[in-house]
């Protein structure tokens, strides 16, 4: 959580992480466009090869909360391997996590292998991941080869986090995983200013 106390703004950070080319940047595009234009700003930067490096939505206006204003800022992490700087730089500061997997049976191990980096990239910044918010989006279900519900949890969410199944690219699941994400924040935000009085 970023608190500036001069300000008195408190901004709630929600990071999109998850394989390469699963679905981060359609989330994130598709609320873009679903949240009022002029409401927020999307920027972001991509390779040559138009892979999205980061992607990000701010800020989202939350009115306010204990006479702080409260903001929240969406962002993704590249998925790519090679960019894994880039996401430890972006997860320093998040409340929440959501980990976008790509639901297709041929993808499982890459799903593993990004659900532990996400984990070892949460320590490499002195975290545990279990002090990050998490949701888990089961992206994809409409593909042929998509894993049943049942099996993504159980190989991909032994904790029980909260889960959504989407299909991004269809804006199915986008708006509900905002909605999950935004209120595990939203009690972050409350429980930092509490501490505050």
């Amino acid at each position: 959580m970023l608190m500036s106390y001069a300000a008195k703004e408190a901004r709630a950070v929600v990071v999109f992480a998850g394989v390469g080319a699963g679905g981060k940047t359609t989330n994130l595009t598709v609320l873009h466009h679903w949240l009022a234009a002029g409401t927020s700003m999307l920027n972001g930067v991509s390779t040559r090869a138009d892979r999205t490096l980061f992607l990000d939505l701010l800020p989202v206006g939350y009115g306010k909360r204990a006479d702080w204003s409260v903001k929240m800022d969406f962002r993704s992490v590249p998925g790519q391997v090679e960019y894994q700087e880039g996401r430890v730089d972006v997860l320093r500061a998040a409340d929440v996590c959501v980990f976008v997997a790509d639901a297709r049976e041929r993808r499982l191990s890459a799903n593993r292998l990004a659900m532990w980096d996400l984990e070892r990239a949460l320590r490499s910044v002195g975290r545990e991941p279990g002090d990050v918010g998490l949701v888990m989006q089961w992206n994809k279900l409409d593909r042929a080869d998509a894993l049943p519900i049942e099996v993504l949890e159980h190989e991909l969410n032994p904790g029980g986090a909260p889960s959504v199944p989407a299909r991004a690219l269809a804006g199915v699941g986008v708006r509900e995983t905002f909605r999950l994400a935004s209120e595990i924040a939203l009690r972050r935000v409350d429980t930092a200013l509490l501490g505050q009085r």
